[in-house]
């Protein structure tokens, strides 16, 4: 069962090594690859001749460039100003995303989708039944990570988070 996801992986890994490089990138100062970039261009946007390549490079292509040069400047004399802030900031996110992720261990999550057929079999449901529960189970759980992702603009990030802890530890006590 665990065997489909590699296949899926391996699918993706293939299929990306087709993939061509960024002509942003190609073209960018620190590489200034432009036939590189050129061919790229024409791989992406399938431009009939080399004319059309050109002509796009040079009418709107550098323009875009640039603009991605001006703002990566931009960035730079930004990051070099609010360093200090910055490592704050990320310090204090870093921590809520460790603590997220270690509560989420002490829930169990992890070991109920891990065993769920185990366990509904164990609870008296039958063979094929423990799997069709599972299944149920994981469809229920896409369907509600979706409504959480349309609905996470709406309600916000931390009111979804409170509930969802809230109800986690109603469970847990539950139990």
């Amino acid at each position: 069962m665990f065997g489909v996801s590699a296949i899926a992986a391996a699918a993706q890994f293939f299929f990306m090594l087709s993939m061509p490089e960024s002509p942003v990138w190609l073209a960018g100062p620190n590489n200034n690859r432009i036939e590189e970039a050129k061919a790229s261009l024409m791989r992406i946007y399938e431009f009939s001749s080399v004319e059309e390549v050109n002509d796009y490079y040079n009418m709107e292509f550098q323009y875009i460039v640039s603009s991605e040069i001006i703002s990566y400047q931009q960035d730079k004399q930004e990051e070099t100003l609010s360093n200090h802030h910055m490592w704050q900031q990320l310090f204090r996110q870093s921590s809520i995303a460790i603590s997220l992720s270690v509560v989420q261990q002490f829930c169990g999550h992890t070991n109920v989708l891990n065993f769920a057929p185990i366990i509904f079999s164990n609870a008296g449901v039958g063979q094929k039944s423990s799997l069709a529960y599972t299944i149920l189970l994981g469809i229920v759980k896409f369907v509600v990570t979706i409504i959480v992702i349309w609905k996470i603009e709406i309600f916000g990030r931390r009111i979804l988070l409170l509930v969802g802890m809230g109800l986690l530890e109603i469970s847990l006590i539950c139990m």
